[in-house]
């Protein structure tokens, strides 16, 4: 699989999916990006690893709408 080398990640394109995926929605299971970007999900999730400790993933956000709170 082609990577893409950055300063400080090494990243292929199944990363890059699954980047892309999780920025749009961070709750998507490891079985749906698995199911998305043609991987296992024991694979996805070693992905989704890997990208955390490498500090590529920081964190996972709430957006939350004021005006439904009322």
């Amino acid at each position: 699989m082609k990577r893409l080398r950055t300063e400080k990640a090494d990243l292929d394109v199944a990363d890059m999916k699954i980047l892309r995926l999780l920025e749009k929605d961070a709750r998507t299971s490891t079985a749906e990006l698995a199911r998305s970007v043609g991987l296992s999900a024991p694979s996805v999730a070693e992905r989704i690893k890997r990208l955390q400790e490498s500090g590529v993933i920081e964190a996972y956000s709430v957006r939350i709408n004021p005006a439904a709170l009322g």
